[in-house]
């Protein structure tokens, strides 16, 4: 886009000198010329060192320059000093001629890379686009793996905690509700479950051995009393 800008302010330039009759004014807008033909230089360098390793943009901006070389040499050469000499009819007749053909080379030449860097721009914008729908997607995946995660975690910690204390309320359910008579369940973990499920166990055993001597006694084995004492003096 700023190198057609340029080209047509440096076109607009010439026809505004070949109109100008003061010689002043003539100079000045071949200043203006002159300028606008820096910031084309400029440009392109600039172009070139950015994509010096692009070689196809490399190869259109050379051959942009070439187009260029050719404009400026019948100009300066030709046009320009025709216009300072005061004969605008042959400057016209130039300019109309071979000149507007380079200079219509070059602008299309600019419009192609013009062209090209809007494609390159169309192009970066989707792959951005893809590449942030990628990241929610991988976001979404992470979220749900998590998710799944969290739920088998809570699954095991509720077997390996919660299973085994319900099993342990219910058989001190069955107890208190006078079935003395429970099998001791194997313990088979060392942690504070584990321990919990021993305690119980040498609990509901010590029962057992109470509930025994005293149908001993009732059963009238008077022998039995002293260990009967001796029992709840342990405790």
């Amino acid at each position: 886009l700023q190198l057609r800008s340029d080209l047509n302010g440096n076109r607009a330039a010439l026809l505004y000198m070949l109109q100008a009759s003061d010689p002043d004014e003539r100079g000045q807008w071949l200043q203006e010329i002159k300028h606008r033909e820096k910031e084309i230089d400029d440009l392109v360098d600039q172009l070139l060192a950015r994509n010096r390793d692009d070689a196809q943009i490399t190869a259109k901006l050379q051959a942009f320059r070439l187009a260029r070389e050719a404009f400026k040499q019948l100009r300066n050469e030709q046009a320009i000093p025709l216009i300072q000499a005061g004969k605008t009819e042959q400057a016209h007749a130039v300019m109309r001629g071979v000149l507007e053909e380079r200079q219509r080379s070059a602008r299309d030449k600019a419009m192609a890379l013009g062209e090209e860097a809007k494609q390159r721009a169309r192009a970066a914008m989707v792959a951005s686009e893809q590449r942030s729908n990628q990241a929610v997607r991988d976001l979404v995946l992470v979220v749900a793996v998590a998710l799944v995660l969290g739920v088998a975690l809570a699954l095991w910690l509720s077997r390996m905690i919660a299973g085994p204390l319900r099993d342990i309320a219910a058989r001190a359910s069955r107890i208190a509700e006078g079935e003395i008579a429970l099998q001791a369940s194997a313990v088979q973990r060392q942690d504070e479950i584990g321990q919990l499920e021993a305690s119980f166990n040498r609990m509901a055993a010590s029962l057992r051995d109470k509930a025994a001597l005293a149908q001993g006694i009732a059963g009238g084995d008077l022998s039995l009393q002293g260990e009967l004492r001796s029992e709840l003096g342990r405790e």
